[in-house]
């Protein structure tokens, strides 16, 4: 019977734990000073772990390199949200006061209606009138463009500018300048003040 000190003292766990502990400091997102601390994570998470080892399912180095790259996944993704996490601090509605103008404040909670609410949510109403509008513009402006145009725009749409650049195999910086000259043809005023579109 292997015992869970023996997992965690096998000489190939130190060895995987050192070499994958260095090549996670390198990575976007770590530092060279990171490296204890990630061999320190890794030899803890498999402590834990070792309470599952089966010997009748596969043997200890097997064991050891499916727990530790379990655990660098899990600390990359905490990372990466760590990183996309913008920092902005809850806002009270009920404690905010706004400035309405001759020294008056209220709190933003009075100034929020169910119409802006309802609009945030996308449960406001629907009008046909703006919404005939609004097909009628869809369709002027869809009029106007290619269809390899309209293909790349599903590809933005569904895809986000990371994503179409990948299907494409160019760069974000080139699919951000294709919807910009996109954007400059209907965004130009023609001589008798009207849009483009």
């Amino acid at each position: 019977m292997t015992s869970r000190t023996d997992i965690v003292s096998h000489p190939f766990a130190a060895n995987l734990i050192r070499r994958k502990a260095q090549q996670l400091s390198r990575r976007p997102g770590f530092s060279r000073s990171d490296e204890d601390d990630l061999k320190q994570g890794m030899l803890l998470y498999l402590w834990t772990a070792s309470r599952l080892f089966n010997p009748a399912r596969g043997n200890i180095e097997a064991f050891i390199v499916t727990a530790v790259r379990s655990w660098m996944d899990m600390e990359v993704r905490r990372r990466r949200a760590e990183m996309r996490f913008t920092g902005v601090p809850d806002t009270s509605l009920d404690s905010t006061l706004v400035n309405c103008g001759e020294g008056e404040f209220s709190a933003l909670a009075d100034l929020i209606g169910t119409a802006d609410a309802n609009r945030r949510l996308g449960r406001e109403a629907r009008d046909t009138l703006a919404d005939l509008d609004l097909r009628e513009a869809v369709a002027r402006v869809t009029s106007r463009l290619t269809q390899r145009e309209l293909q790349f725009m599903r590809d933005v749409i569904d895809r986000g500018v990371a994503g179409a650049a990948r299907k494409r195999r160019v760069s974000r910086r080139q699919i951000l300048a294709k919807l910009a000259a996109i954007r400059e043809r209907f965004t130009q005023k023609r001589a008798d003040g009207e849009s483009a579109a």
